[in-house]
């Protein structure tokens, strides 16, 4: 086994998780068929010399992405407005009739934002989108979305802009397509790269539920500056977001010869640091988890009702982590998709905000801090009298 990023590398398994689901994302409509959901090992390998963090133990034939993955996030007010705040700032470094590649776009629940904001061309590509289809815009731009593969060496658009959000992570040879995008930004003098992934400093240092299957890399802002530069780019930009669990980086094709190194050796090393300390991390925080769920729950097990706000990655793996399903009751979620579906590998069943007056829950745990305000204010607005704790 190699490190993707630095075939000559030593290596070090810093942390290993067996048994998890392969599939955070794609969710049943039946207990048992949840239950009895595709697992896999996640054996985290370390990259000494760039501080990349892969799964060594990723299988590539058992992660097979089709209209039935569902990881849209739109429905939280939160996160749409951080997409909206996001599409108007790249909005305003495009002009009428630019073209626009997303790759990867799930829904195109951010292209649609984007295009909102001008007479933008968009086109979009990914696996999982529910057919191919071609559409004027509000913006009266276009919008064409693409049921399959981008092949950027066969591909003939000249964008202005590729977009890619949250995918680089799913992919087992990141600089295979951080080149490929090179070449097909390449095509357009003015050619940008905007790329989002999420911070794996903030996933190692207590944020453990987003270490899941689907991830096969795992980023920190030395080994994306890595990567970028090893691929060809200039970084322009690189900043963290959202309670700084995303990295998001502004890049275009580089014309000068490559450097052999392009993060400082104190990044590295902060961020080899810190996957070091996975391990206990995680062991950790999955203590502090349990102790929260025993301090709310009391010594009345039988009559608190629990439940768990949020059925996307964090809420998937913090319940099969977690491992104690009979002391909780549902997944809320309110992504309409997924109401009455129910979570790889427990089996939980998701229900939609609206039911959480009928289920009483004394306690709704949140996964993710980032929406623990707005957990609380559509509790009080639904009437419900429940603690809201984060975990």
């Amino acid at each position: 086994m190699r490190s993707p990023l630095e075939p000559t590398s030593e290596l070090e398994t810093i942390f290993e998780l067996e048994n998890v689901p392969v599939f955070c994302n794609v969710l049943y409509d039946d207990v048992e068929a949840a239950r009895s959901a595709t697992r896999g090992t996640l054996r985290l390998g370390l990259c000494t010399a760039t501080g990349f963090v892969f799964n060594q133990a990723f299988d590539p034939s058992l992660v097979a992405y089709s209209p039935i993955y569902e990881n849209s996030q739109v429905f939280s007010p939160r996160f749409a407005a951080y997409q909206e705040s996001l599409a108007s700032a790249l909005a305003d470094g495009l002009t009428d009739h630019d073209l626009v590649v997303e790759v990867g776009c799930g829904q195109a629940d951010f292209l649609r934002e984007l295009v909102r904001h001008g007479p933008f061309r968009a086109v979009g590509f990914d696996r999982s989108l529910t057919g191919s289809t071609s559409e004027p815009t509000e913006g009266g731009g276009t919008l064409d979305l693409r049921n399959e593969f981008l092949d950027t060496a066969s591909c003939t658009l000249a964008p202005k802009l590729v977009i890619n959000r949250h995918v680089l992570e799913h992919v087992e040879d990141p600089l295979a397509l951080l080149r490929g995008f090179r070449e097909l930004i390449a095509k357009n003098p003015a050619g940008r790269l905007y790329l989002e992934v999420p911070n794996a400093e903030h996933s190692f240092r207590g944020g453990i539920w987003d270490l899941i299957y689907e991830h096969c890399g795992y980023f920190t802002e030395a080994s994306l500056l890595e990567a970028l530069g090893r691929a060809g780019f200039e970084v322009l930009e690189l900043r963290r977001a959202f309670d700084e669990q995303f990295l998001c980086a502004i890049a275009r094709p580089r014309t000068t010869d490559a450097a052999l190194v392009f993060a400082d050796k104190t990044s590295v090393e902060v961020a080899i640091t810190a996957a070091r300390a996975l391990d206990s991390v995680f062991a950790a925080t999955l203590q502090s988890a349990n102790d929260t769920l025993d301090r709310e729950l009391g010594t009345s097990h039988a009559t608190k009702r629990v439940v768990i706000q949020g059925a996307g990655s964090k809420g998937v793996m913090l319940l099969n982590v977690l491992d104690r399903g009979s002391e909780i009751l549902a997944a809320v979620d309110k992504n309409p998709r997924k109401t009455n579906r129910y979570i790889a590998g427990t089996g939980h069943v998701i229900v939609a905000p609206s039911a959480l007056p009928e289920l009483h829950p004394d306690v709704v745990l949140v996964a993710n801090p980032a929406y623990l305000t707005e957990v609380e204010r559509e509790c009080r607005a639904l009437g419900v009298d429940a603690r809201v704790v984060a975990i």
